[in-house]
């Protein structure tokens, strides 16, 4: 067994991949085919055909019905990556799928990524072929055929990166319990030939992590602001983590790592500084009221002293002399008093008076 040639088949729940295996193994009972929606293909699991030195790869369909989980991806990866013998990774479509506007459905698109990730390192364009399965010639004209065949192949390259552009493309309608007509069974025989005129893929480089459909880092960002004198503070507190999604749609969540500061900026507050501004007038002019207060109030004691000392010094006799014939002893009159000084001063805020004054008998 020299030239083995080994073919892995690639396509959704229900296009047709078991059958078409079979028809490649040249033994109806190789890979179990269902009626039923669900996939009868579980796991990834290849079959050989030992008369023509092939080995065909049967995996599930991707996103089919019943959903897979990342051990089934997990297992058809390994297995993949095993064959040291790979030359051709068929692509396999159902030609009576009417796929909207023009583009892949999601399970499609699905089939290409995982592909796409699986052999991310390795040129494969020169091995790629698209067959499509559920292709009546007489009931199809050639113009849309060739529209199909566009739509594929543009998909195919977008997704794929292939630098690859005359990718072969096979057609053959395989009906269960039907005999295989003519036409199908030249394009299997060309399939087979095309198969063998190519050089195995270097599957050592394929891509270890191929489970994982994405790889990305989630930010967990909280906005700081703090006071820090008559300064304001603004910065962004800035948590990572890795988050691992798989082709099975499960996702693995690393750990949160240390919070980290970042995009700071720096500010002075001017509502505090100008509230300290005006406090400090204040202040001030407090200061300045309670020290003029100070000084009137002394000013007016000082005044007030002066007054009581200039009082003190006064004599009655200064002030008032009764005529001759008013000094007399026999007045019968009751004594009184009659002021006979009186000073007023207004100073400052207040106004006062003083009184002298004397007794007559």
């Amino acid at each position: 067994m020299t030239n083995k040639s080994t073919i892995l088949l690639f396509g959704q729940t229900g296009v047709g991949k078991s059958s078409l295996g079979n028809i490649l193994l040249n033994d109806q009972n190789a890979f179990k085919i269902s009626d039923k929606p669900e996939s009868e293909t579980k796991i990834t699991l290849g079959k050989l055909n030992e008369n023509e030195d092939i080995f065909v790869i049967d995996t599930p369909g991707c996103q089919d019905s019943e959903g897979k989980d990342k051990e089934h991806y997990n297992q058809m990866i390994e297995y993949i990556k095993s064959q040291n013998d790979l030359k051709v990774i068929l692509l396999v479509y159902n030609y009576c799928e009417n796929e909207e506007k023009n583009n892949l459905n999601k399970s499609n698109k699905t089939n290409l990524e995982m592909i796409n990730n699986i052999f991310k390192d390795i040129d494969i364009g020169n091995h790629l072929g698209v067959f499509f399965t559920h292709f009546y010639s007489k009931e199809t004209d050639e113009q849309t055929k060739k529209e199909k065949e566009n739509l594929k192949l543009k998909e195919i390259n977008k997704i794929l990166k292939s630098s690859e552009s005359n990718i072969p493309i096979f057609y053959g309608n395989i009906i269960k319990g039907k005999e295989i007509k003519m036409e199908t069974k030249a394009e299997i025989l060309r399939i087979i030939k095309w198969a063998k005129t190519l050089k195995p893929i270097d599957i050592k480089k394929a891509n270890e992590k191929a489970i994982e459909k994405a790889r990305n880092i989630e930010e967990d960002i909280q906005h700081k602001v703090e006071m820090e004198g008559d300064y304001i503070i603004e910065y962004d507190l800035i948590k990572k983590r890795e988050v691992i999604t798989y082709y099975d749609n499960s996702i693995k969540e690393g750990p949160w790592s240390n919070p980290e500061k970042k995009n700071e900026h720096r500010r002075l507050n001017e509502e505090l500084i100008k509230k300290k501004e005006e406090e400090r007038k204040e202040k001030e002019r407090e200061e300045k009221l309670k020290k003029e207060k100070e000084e009137e109030n002394e000013r007016r004691k000082k005044e007030e002293q002066r007054l009581r000392e200039k009082i003190r010094n006064v004599r009655v006799s200064n002030y008032y002399e009764p005529p001759a014939y008013h000094r007399r002893n026999n007045f019968n009159i009751p004594s009184f008093n009659i002021p006979i000084y009186r000073h007023e001063f207004a100073g400052g805020r207040g106004q006062f008076s003083v009184n002298a004054e004397c007794n007559i008998f």
